[in-house]
Formats: C-alpha cells, sequence, structure tokens
C-alpha cells in the first residue's frame, strides 16, 4: 500500500492534486477544520471535484493546528485528536484502493502533523510513505 503526503501551501499544489485526481488516488483531508481562504482547498470544492475519492478523517486532525501558525510550532506541539480512530478511517480507505494521500496546508512536512499520522500508518499498516 501506498501513502503520499501534500501541504498545499508547498507550490504547485493545484497541478499535484490535478494529477493525483487523474491518477484515481483518493485525498484524505487531514485538516482539523478543511477550510481555507482559498476556494479551491475547502471541503466543499474537494468534495466536488474529487467526488467520492474525497475523505475528511477529522479524527486525524491536529487540535493544536492554530500553533502551527506561531512559528515556534514542532512536533511536540501536534495533538492529534483520536490517532487510533482515524487510523481505522484510513485503513478502510487503503484497503479499498492501495493508495491515498494526505492533504494538509502546512509547507513543511517537517513541521506538519500530516508526517506524524503518516509515519503512525507506517508503523501500524506497513505502508509505504512518498511525500509529494
Amino acid at each position: 500500500m501506498q501513502l503520499y503526503t501534500m501541504g498545499y501551501l508547498a507550490g504547485r499544489a493545484d497541478k499535484k492534486l490535478r494529477d493525483l485526481i487523474a491518477m484515481g488516488i483518493p485525498l484524505i483531508d487531514v485538516r482539523h477544520t478543511p477550510d481555507s481562504k482559498h476556494m479551491q482547498w475547502r471541503k466543499e470544492h474537494l468534495e466536488q471535484v474529487q467526488g467520492l475519492t474525497y475523505h475528511w478523517i477529522q479524527d486525524l486532525g491536529n487540535l493544536n493546528y492554530k500553533a502551527a501558525l506561531t512559528g515556534s510550532f514542532t512536533e511536540a506541539d501536534i495533538r492529534i485528536k483520536d490517532m487510533d480512530a482515524g487510523i481505522n478511517q484510513l485503513a478502510d480507505v487503503l484497503s479499498k484502493h492501495g493508495k491515498a494521500c494526505l492533504l494538509c496546508a502546512c509547507s513543511s512536512r517537517t513541521r506538519c502533523h500530516r508526517s506524524v499520522v503518516a509515519r503512525e500508518a507506517e508503523n501500524q499498516l506497513g505502508v509505504k510513505i512518498t511525500h509529494i
């Protein structure tokens, strides 16, 4: 199984999203609040363009997401809502498709909770991780 991760503020995200759609890779939105000041990254828009391959897994959201905006955010500040429940939901998607992509806003994967989620998925589910 393959798990990709992507932050849409990292640049070229629109093209990356089109590529994911073209390859049939489900998008797993792991933002605590799936909203954005950028219309194309709002939950409603993503549901419209991705259809059944869009999944918002709130349990994999970072309860402390606002602290990430301060600039002094570290991995120790990450508080996943319900990792076990979220990983179970992710496992369901992966069992159906064999692949998926975790989506968050953060431009830096090293300072984002999606890397923590990906690592846990790797440990629990044995997925291969690719950060795009």
